[in-house]
């Protein structure tokens, strides 16, 4: 038995964004990533992961998007950069 109230919404990755990666044409995600704003790790069922709010340069913040730390393999050095920040300030 399972009360509604216990009942979570679905929410699935976005893959799609970062499908085309894998091609010789792609921009690489350096170029498209303005700067890492936020951190947070996120839970799922008995699981958690982190997950980093990005900028894209020349857009807003209601485009700000949040991606697991897998997806930000291609930009490491600016997720340590992030993180020494945090570190700093914090």
């Amino acid at each position: 038995v399972v009360h509604v109230d216990d009942i979570k919404p679905y929410i699935e990755e976005d893959r799609v964004l970062f499908d085309n990666r894998r091609k010789r044409t792609h921009i690489p995600l350096g170029d498209e990533i303005e700067s890492i704003i936020e951190k947070r790790n996120r839970r799922y069922g008995k699981g958690s992961r982190i997950e980093y709010r990005i900028r894209f340069k020349n857009a807003s913040e209601d485009h700000d998007i949040w991606v697991p730390l897998h997806y930000l393999d291609e930009v490491a050095q600016l997720v340590k950069d992030f993180e020494k920040k945090l570190i700093d300030s914090g």
